[in-house]
């Protein structure tokens, strides 16, 4: 809302008569109540560094009657406010504002009624009302085309100056995206193990409240959506002040497949939810919360939740789709990419899982009752040694050598629960002989300096990521014996990897700026290279910058 003192409401007085006289008020649309202008001689004009034209192709400059009376003092009987839509001519013609103008009285009444209208405030001072729908506009250029088109009217610029914007002017939606490569979105971010699915289920085991909507009729993440208000956000993430909804979505026409043309791949986006917040609505400017640290909040959330789904948070990334309004660059901004809450829970339930499958005192009959036990879900005892080749006393020892993860009710075996069957399964499908691979990888932690000792940090995180480690003078060479990774998996998994070796001394870290490693893809070739390269104050981590020395 725009105030001047000494105009009160000259400002919409002159802009409704400029409305009048520029357009042509020809076609009424009954179902809307509306008036559509037809295009006229009103030009195109410069701003924020594009050219702009009157949204006349989609019937976007309308009027309709005012419910506020009018005042004493004015000439007219009724009010009119207006929608004045505008488009850049750009060759995609998707960067667009429509400003919605209405007055703004101190105590407005209803025209029919003459009762009070609510919930405006009786102290709303004298000015005019714009209401701002914009897509692909930067919200610092808004103001900037809303000057330009008062003047392409005749209208004064200035009355729609920053320093005339009152305290009540309000944000009641506000969204950032990034463009990613539908090949990645449907294996990081869609799908059973993608980002928003994992959000769902460490989310609906919390306290708070959210929800998980998705569409694959036509397409794969054709439209998915999560939102979480902030009892649920802060269980993901310190300092959040309002609800918000991560969207992965295509055109609402898909294309089949994916394309040269940027909009074949999806978007990935946050979006401030005002119905998941306790505020209707954010300040524009203030000295509390206001759209800039709405901004922040959302920039930050949005570059976690790439992380937290293996995808780099660099321009160059290989999921990165430019398109004509996001043209992404490296930038030096003020927020935290805090650690995955999600792969914390999971690390820890996969760790829970590889303690007690690698336990030194099971056998390998035991372990075979339990791979048993995995793939039948639940079964009585006597069938499991069946079952597992050995026999009931086995099975026995199987039950009380695994009594914290296993139920026996009546005879019958089972988990304790779905996730802990999940991640047994999950370790036996890659595991031929689980005890076998960690007696391999254990007789290579060793040093003169104990520095990948069993009980040192490093030691634990090459037993929880089956890492062969064979220490040499001055290096160090890792084998991932089992498992397929990907480029950002390994990224994470080494990152831990140094900080449990800066925990052991520089002489630990030193070595492992040398490690080279071996694994196998995705794609299951093998591959050696190198882990680790210094780069001034930072280490690059297989080719990303994600590290800082120190």
């Amino acid at each position: 809302m725009f105030t001047t003192k000494d105009r009160n409401l000259l400002p919409f007085i002159e802009l409704s008569t400029a409305l009048d006289g520029d357009f042509e008020w020809t076609r009424y649309n009954p179902e809307t109540g509306t008036v559509i202008a037809e295009e006229n001689s009103v030009g195109q004009f410069n701003a924020a560094g594009e050219t702009w034209e009157f949204n006349h192709n989609e019937s976007k400059i309308t009027s309709w009657q005012s419910n506020i009376k009018p005042r004493d003092v004015d000439d007219c009987s009724r009010y009119f406010e207006y929608n004045i839509g505008v488009v850049s001519t750009d060759d995609v013609g998707r960067k667009r504002v429509n400003f919605q103008f209405r007055p703004a009285l101190s105590d407005p009444h209803h025209i029919e009624s003459n009762e009070p209208i609510r919930p405006i405030p009786s102290t709303l001072p004298e000015g005019i009302r714009v209401q701002v729908d914009s897509v692909n506009v930067n919200r610092d250029e808004i103001l900037e085309v809303l000057q330009s088109v008062a003047a392409v009217l005749n209208v004064q610029p200035e009355y729609f100056g920053r320093e005339r914007l009152h305290e009540w002017s309000r944000v009641y939606n506000y969204a950032l995206y990034v463009r990613v490569r539908r090949s990645i979105s449907e294996r990081h971010l869609a799908g059973s193990e993608g980002l928003l699915e994992r959000l769902t289920v460490f989310s609906s085991h919390r306290r708070g409240k959210g929800h998980y909507e998705w569409d694959n009729e036509e397409i794969t993440a054709h439209y998915n959506t999560v939102g979480l208000n902030r009892t649920a956000l802060q269980h993901l993430l310190p300092d959040q002040h309002v609800g918000k909804v991560l969207k992965l979505y295509h055109l609402k026409q898909p294309q089949a497949n994916a394309t040269e043309d940027p909009t074949s791949h999806p978007k990935l986006e946050v979006q401030f939810s005002t119905k998941y917040s306790d505020e209707a609505a954010i300040p524009w400017q203030s000295s509390g919360y206001d759209i800039t640290d709405l901004e922040e909040e959302l920039d930050e959330y949005l570059t976690c939740q790439l992380d937290w789904a293996g995808l780099a948070t660099t321009a160059e990334a290989d999921w990165v789709v430019p398109d004509a309004y996001w043209e992404p660059e490296d930038t030096d901004r003020n927020i935290t990419v805090y650690p995955d809450p999600l792969e914390k829970v999971k690390e820890a339930e996969e760790g829970l899982a590889v303690h007690h499958l690698l336990s030194k005192d099971t056998s390998r009959g035991e372990r075979a009752v339990l791979r048993a036990l995995a793939e039948s879900g639940k079964s009585h005892y006597r069938n499991l040694a069946a079952e597992s080749e050995t026999s009931t006393s086995t099975v026995y020892r199987a039950v009380d050598t695994f009594s914290n993860v296993i139920n026996k009710t009546n005879g019958v075996l089972e988990f304790a629960d779905g996730v802990l069957r999940d991640k047994f399964q999950e370790l036996f499908e890659y595991l031929e002989d689980a005890l076998e691979w960690v007696e391999q990888g254990i007789k290579h932690i060793q040093d003169s300096e104990r520095l990948i000792g069993e009980d040192t940090a490093f030691a634990s995180w090459a037993r929880r990521y089956g890492a062969s480690v064979l220490e040499k003078e001055d290096s160090i060479e890792i084998e991932f014996q089992a498992g397929k990774y990907s480029k950002y998996e390994l990224q994470k998994i080494l990152r831990r990897g140094y900080k449990a070796a800066r925990r052991m001394g520089s002489q630990t870290a030193h070595k492992l700026m040398r490690a080279t490693i071996r694994y196998r893809n995705q794609d299951d070739n093998e591959l050696q290279r190198r882990c680790f390269i210094p780069k001034g104050t930072s280490i690059s981590v297989l080719g990303d910058t994600t590290l800082t020395l120190g």
